[in-house]
């Protein structure tokens, strides 16, 4: 298992010039890099939304989701797939307990961002095992913005 030190992430990151987290910016990295394509908000219940610590229900604008097989290879953390309860007729939907099974099995990634100001992403909450996908996304989401504490990670 991958551990990440977020506190160290932090203060690697004030050294550097903040990289644009305006909402076209993270958007088209999502759609270009990780071919990524928007579904339905409500795809995740908005009840979820509303007990799950790490965002801010209030906040969310769109939700991304990742299923091309070469991207997930390259981003899946192989370690915490587990593809029991997945079928292929799956593969098409995008409702709860389907997107459950995609991230569970390695077979799905799903990526909801929030904005506080309606200009810049303010915070993401990444849905499957995706650390590589986490820490890219933290390159231009500044820590500062994000609703957890860091320290909870450390």
């Amino acid at each position: 298992m991958i551990k990440i030190n977020y506190s160290d992430l932090h203060t690697k990151y004030k050294k550097f010039k903040p990289l644009p987290n305006d909402k076209g910016t993270i958007e088209r990295i999502l759609v270009d890099k990780y071919k990524a394509f928007e579904i339905p908000l409500y795809s995740i219940d908005k009840e979820d939304y509303q007990n799950d610590d790490e965002v801010n229900e209030k906040d969310i604008y769109k939700l991304f989701h990742i299923n091309d097989q070469q991207i997930l290879s390259k981003i899946v953390d192989s370690y915490a797939i587990d593809d029991e309860g997945y079928t292929l007729d799956m593969e098409e939907k995008f409702d709860y307990d389907s997107l459950i099974a995609k991230h569970n099995a390695g077979k799905g990634i799903s990526i909801v961002l929030e904005s506080n100001d309606n200009q810049k992403v303010t915070n993401f909450k990444v849905y499957g095992p995706s650390n590589k996908l986490v820490r890219h996304l933290l390159c231009f989401v500044p820590p500062e913005h994000i609703v957890t504490d860091i320290d909870d990670f450390s």
